[in-house]
Protein backbone atom coordinates (compact mmCIF):
# COMPACT_ATOMS: atom_id res chain seq x y z
CA UNK A 1 0.00 0.00 0.00
CA UNK A 2 2.69 2.46 1.02
CA UNK A 3 4.45 2.28 -2.26
CA UNK A 4 1.60 2.85 -4.64
CA UNK A 5 -0.04 6.14 -2.49
CA UNK A 6 1.27 9.20 -4.32
CA UNK A 7 1.69 13.16 -3.79
CA UNK A 8 1.94 14.73 -7.20
CA UNK A 9 3.82 18.23 -6.81
CA UNK A 10 1.75 21.30 -7.73
CA UNK A 11 -1.59 18.74 -7.57
CA UNK A 12 -3.70 18.58 -4.69
CA UNK A 13 -4.59 15.51 -3.14
CA UNK A 14 -4.24 11.86 -2.99
CA UNK A 15 -3.16 9.00 -5.99
CA UNK A 16 -2.94 5.74 -6.42
CA UNK A 17 -0.97 4.23 -8.93
CA UNK A 18 -2.83 2.24 -11.55
CA UNK A 19 -0.67 1.59 -14.50
CA UNK A 20 2.17 2.32 -16.21
CA UNK A 21 2.10 3.52 -19.94
CA UNK A 22 4.80 4.05 -22.40
CA UNK A 23 6.11 7.26 -20.88
CA UNK A 24 3.57 8.07 -17.90
CA UNK A 25 2.31 6.52 -15.13
CA UNK A 26 -1.49 6.07 -14.28
CA UNK A 27 -3.03 7.59 -11.29
CA UNK A 28 -6.17 7.66 -9.97
CA UNK A 29 -7.15 10.23 -7.34
CA UNK A 30 -8.23 9.01 -4.10
CA UNK A 31 -11.40 11.45 -3.68
CA UNK A 32 -14.93 11.15 -4.25
CA UNK A 33 -14.34 11.65 -8.46
CA UNK A 34 -11.67 8.42 -8.80
CA UNK A 35 -10.38 10.18 -11.75
CA UNK A 36 -7.46 8.61 -13.86
CA UNK A 37 -5.03 10.85 -15.33
CA UNK A 38 -1.54 10.50 -16.41
CA UNK A 39 1.75 11.31 -14.76
CA UNK A 40 4.47 12.64 -17.21
CA UNK A 41 8.34 12.77 -16.49
CA UNK A 42 8.14 15.96 -16.06
CA UNK A 43 6.20 15.56 -12.63
CA UNK A 44 7.49 15.60 -9.30
CA UNK A 45 6.06 12.20 -8.14
CA UNK A 46 6.49 11.18 -4.84
CA UNK A 47 5.58 7.80 -2.56
CA UNK A 48 4.41 8.60 0.95
CA UNK A 49 6.40 6.28 2.05
CA UNK A 50 9.47 8.11 1.51
CA UNK A 51 7.93 10.94 3.07
CA UNK A 52 9.52 12.00 6.73
CA UNK A 53 8.63 14.94 9.27
CA UNK A 54 11.51 16.69 11.31
CA UNK A 55 12.16 15.89 14.96
CA UNK A 56 14.83 16.67 17.28
CA UNK A 57 16.38 13.58 16.56
CA UNK A 58 15.53 11.12 13.90
CA UNK A 59 13.47 11.94 11.31
CA UNK A 60 10.00 10.10 11.52
CA UNK A 61 8.47 8.47 8.83
CA UNK A 62 5.01 9.63 7.79
CA UNK A 63 3.64 5.85 7.79
CA UNK A 64 4.49 6.11 11.64
CA UNK A 65 2.90 10.05 12.05
CA UNK A 66 -0.07 8.72 10.18
CA UNK A 67 -0.60 5.31 12.31
CA UNK A 68 -0.21 8.01 15.27
CA UNK A 69 -2.81 10.55 14.05
CA UNK A 70 -4.76 7.32 13.82
CA UNK A 71 -4.44 5.75 16.98
CA UNK A 72 -5.02 9.67 18.33
CA UNK A 73 -8.55 9.58 16.18
CA UNK A 74 -9.46 6.14 17.15
CA UNK A 75 -9.44 5.35 13.27
CA UNK A 76 -11.93 7.90 12.83
CA UNK A 77 -11.52 11.85 10.60
CA UNK A 78 -9.27 14.35 12.62
CA UNK A 79 -11.21 16.02 14.85
CA UNK A 80 -9.67 19.73 14.07
CA UNK A 81 -10.50 21.68 10.90
CA UNK A 82 -7.10 22.24 9.62
CA UNK A 83 -8.61 25.13 7.25
CA UNK A 84 -10.07 27.25 9.76
CA UNK A 85 -7.97 26.29 12.19
CA UNK A 86 -4.88 28.93 13.74
CA UNK A 87 -1.47 28.34 14.26
CA UNK A 88 -1.47 27.44 17.70
CA UNK A 89 -4.05 25.34 17.60
CA UNK A 90 -2.55 23.37 15.04
CA UNK A 91 0.87 23.36 16.69
CA UNK A 92 -0.98 22.30 20.01
CA UNK A 93 -3.25 19.61 17.85
CA UNK A 94 0.39 17.99 15.95
CA UNK A 95 2.08 18.05 19.37
CA UNK A 96 -0.24 15.49 20.32
CA UNK A 97 0.52 13.47 17.18
CA UNK A 98 3.93 13.54 17.66
CA UNK A 99 5.59 15.07 20.75
CA UNK A 100 9.11 15.74 19.77
CA UNK A 101 8.53 17.26 16.20
CA UNK A 102 10.98 19.81 15.34
CA UNK A 103 9.35 23.03 16.11
CA UNK A 104 11.66 25.13 14.04
CA UNK A 105 11.81 23.48 10.95
CA UNK A 106 7.81 22.08 10.74
CA UNK A 107 5.26 24.54 9.14
CA UNK A 108 1.74 24.91 10.04
CA UNK A 109 1.64 23.91 6.08
CA UNK A 110 3.17 20.87 6.69
CA UNK A 111 1.00 20.36 9.27
CA UNK A 112 -2.17 20.88 7.10
CA UNK A 113 -1.15 18.84 4.66
CA UNK A 114 -0.66 15.82 6.94
CA UNK A 115 -3.93 16.22 8.09
CA UNK A 116 -5.63 16.48 4.83
CA UNK A 117 -3.60 13.50 3.80
CA UNK A 118 -4.91 11.49 6.99
CA UNK A 119 -8.40 12.26 5.91
CA UNK A 120 -8.29 11.21 2.01
CA UNK A 121 -6.90 8.14 3.68
CA UNK A 122 -9.42 7.82 5.82
CA UNK A 123 -12.01 8.60 3.70
CA UNK A 124 -10.34 6.29 0.87
CA UNK A 125 -10.80 3.49 3.41
CA UNK A 126 -6.89 3.25 3.80
CA UNK A 127 -6.03 2.95 7.55
CA UNK A 128 -3.21 -0.28 7.28
CA UNK A 129 -0.29 2.62 7.83
CA UNK A 130 2.58 0.41 8.79
CA UNK A 131 3.80 -2.60 6.62
CA UNK A 132 2.39 -5.96 8.68
CA UNK A 133 6.32 -7.35 8.40
CA UNK A 134 9.27 -5.34 9.07
CA UNK A 135 11.94 -5.81 6.12
CA UNK A 136 15.43 -7.55 6.78
CA UNK A 137 18.43 -5.00 6.19
CA UNK A 138 19.41 -7.32 3.78
CA UNK A 139 16.01 -6.81 1.57
CA UNK A 140 15.73 -2.82 2.31
CA UNK A 141 15.85 -0.75 -0.80
CA UNK A 142 16.65 2.57 -0.97
CA UNK A 143 14.08 5.53 -0.35
CA UNK A 144 13.39 6.63 -3.64
CA UNK A 145 13.52 4.74 -7.05
CA UNK A 146 12.17 6.46 -10.46
CA UNK A 147 11.59 4.25 -14.09
CA UNK A 148 14.63 4.42 -16.59
CA UNK A 149 14.90 2.63 -19.65
CA UNK A 150 18.06 0.38 -19.43
CA UNK A 151 19.75 1.24 -22.74
CA UNK A 152 21.21 4.38 -20.27
CA UNK A 153 24.95 3.45 -20.94
CA UNK A 154 25.79 6.61 -17.92
CA UNK A 155 23.05 4.60 -15.33
CA UNK A 156 24.50 0.90 -16.51
CA UNK A 157 28.12 2.12 -15.02
CA UNK A 158 26.76 4.10 -12.25
CA UNK A 159 26.33 0.84 -10.65
CA UNK A 160 22.16 1.41 -9.81
CA UNK A 161 20.35 -1.60 -9.37
CA UNK A 162 17.69 -2.36 -12.10
CA UNK A 163 14.39 -4.36 -11.38
CA UNK A 164 13.09 -5.15 -15.09
CA UNK A 165 9.38 -3.34 -15.98
CA UNK A 166 8.86 -4.52 -19.62
CA UNK A 167 10.55 -2.14 -21.46
CA UNK A 168 10.92 -0.12 -18.85
CA UNK A 169 13.49 -0.64 -15.87
CA UNK A 170 12.92 0.68 -11.96
CA UNK A 171 16.19 2.24 -11.21
CA UNK A 172 16.91 2.05 -7.84
CA UNK A 173 18.25 5.83 -6.64
CA UNK A 174 18.02 8.49 -3.85
CA UNK A 175 15.49 10.85 -6.09
CA UNK A 176 12.04 10.61 -6.84
CA UNK A 177 10.28 8.57 -9.19
CA UNK A 178 11.06 9.52 -12.75
CA UNK A 179 9.61 7.83 -16.21
CA UNK A 180 12.70 8.93 -18.84
CA UNK A 181 11.97 8.72 -22.16
CA UNK A 182 13.93 5.91 -24.42
CA UNK A 183 14.94 9.17 -26.39
CA UNK A 184 17.03 10.29 -24.54
CA UNK A 185 19.01 7.56 -23.46
CA UNK A 186 19.92 6.11 -27.59
CA UNK A 187 21.89 3.00 -27.69
CA UNK A 188 25.69 3.08 -27.55
CA UNK A 189 28.48 1.39 -28.26
CA UNK A 190 29.62 1.86 -24.89
CA UNK A 191 26.81 -0.99 -23.43
CA UNK A 192 28.89 -3.69 -25.77
CA UNK A 193 31.76 -3.75 -23.48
Amino acid sequence: MQQTILAIAGKPGLYKLVSRGNNNLIVEALDATHKRMPAFATDRITSLSDIAMFTETDDVPLMDVLENLKNLEGGKKASINEKKASGDELRAYFSKVLPEWDQDRVQNSHIKKLITWYNILIEAGITDFKDPEPESADKKTPRHAGFFNLRSPSLLTSGYGFIPSGNWFLLLTKSPYRLISPKRYPLTSSLST
